[in-house]
């Protein structure tokens, strides 16, 4: 049955396929302006007084035809070829819905290539390591934390030391100045 359909599709489409092609040389036929706008689809309506006479009976077999493949396409030919192509790719046709389709070929992909799923656990991780306060000249352009004798907390990349100040970069490119005497702790990230 599927086979039957898919043929009966191909028939309406070649029909269809003829009647337009022979509207078309007709329209040349007629006149060449004609001939160019019976290659458009929506606009080749505007030639269809002049060809009319001409083209009727095959204008008719091909609207016949069209209305073929439609009918039979929606009685399953979408089926049926994926079935022939499935036959001819030699792969299973048990595939019957939209999502075990798309788990077979997801699963094909990854067969065939050399992907990679993600590492279940990081390769590694940033953390902050407790460096000596007279070390913070070293560290420019680094991601500093410092916490003042005050236990105010700061984070973010060391811009310069000026005098006695610290100007770090935070969040939103908001640069903080520190007093280097306010220094109680101070910390560097790095990789673990």
């Amino acid at each position: 049955m599927e086979f039957a359909l898919v043929a009966l599709t191909g028939i309406g489409l070649l029909l269809f396929i003829y009647s337009f092609l022979a509207y078309i040389f007709a329209g040349f036929k007629h006149h060449p302006v004609t001939g160019l706008i019976s290659m458009l689809p929506v606009l080749n309506i505007v030639t269809l007084p002049s060809l009319w006479h001409i083209t009727s009976r095959k204008l008719i077999f091909g609207f016949i035809g069209l209305l073929i493949a439609a009918g039979s396409w929606m009685m399953g030919t979408e089926q049926g070829v994926n079935n022939l192509l499935a036959k001819i790719q030699g792969t299973p046709t048990e595939i019957s819905s939209a999502e075990s389709a798309e788990q077979a070929i997801q699963a094909q992909l990854l067969s065939d290539s050399k992907l990679q799923g993600l590492p279940n656990k990081a390769l590694y991780k940033m953390a902050f390591k407790p460096v000596k306060p007279t070390l913070l000249v070293t560290l420019q352009d680094k991601t500093i934390q410092i916490i003042t004798k005050n236990k105010e907390q700061f984070e973010g990349r060391l811009i310069k030391i000026i005098n006695t100040k610290v100007i770090i970069e935070s969040v939103g490119n908001i640069e903080k100045k520190i007093a280097l005497d306010q220094i109680d702790k101070l910390s560097v990230m790095v990789r673990q």
